[in-house]
């Protein structure tokens, strides 16, 4: 206890010092955050490829809308292939869903 009553104003005066000049660092490690990591960037992941698959919807249904370029049973081709694009890779995201085993 008095070893920390006699330097506690110098270790002060040297916090506040580093302060005054803007040196002062403070680190900080993290401990068995790993799995946290591991488990948020899979769902950024999954989020991302969501708003992927949304974004497909939405522009092939404005296609669909336009009646303009190619057609196929009276449906443009583009918007087709989108909508079977956004099929493909929603079922995917599902089945990859089902598999982790957590909805």
């Amino acid at each position: 206890m008095y070893r920390f009553k006699s330097t506690f104003p110098k270790d002060l005066n040297i916090i506040l010092s580093k302060i005054k000049k803007g040196t002062l660092n403070i680190d900080f490690e993290h401990h068995g955050l790993e799995n946290f990591i591991l488990h948020m960037d899979k769902v950024s992941n999954r989020i991302a490829f969501s708003l992927i698959i949304a974004a497909l919807v939405i522009g092939s249904s404005i296609i669909m809308q336009t009646d303009k370029g190619p057609l196929f049973l009276g449906f443009p081709v583009l918007g087709i292939i989108g909508f079977l694009v956004a099929s493909i890779l929603g079922l995917g995201l599902a089945i990859a869903i089902l598999r982790s085993g957590r909805l």
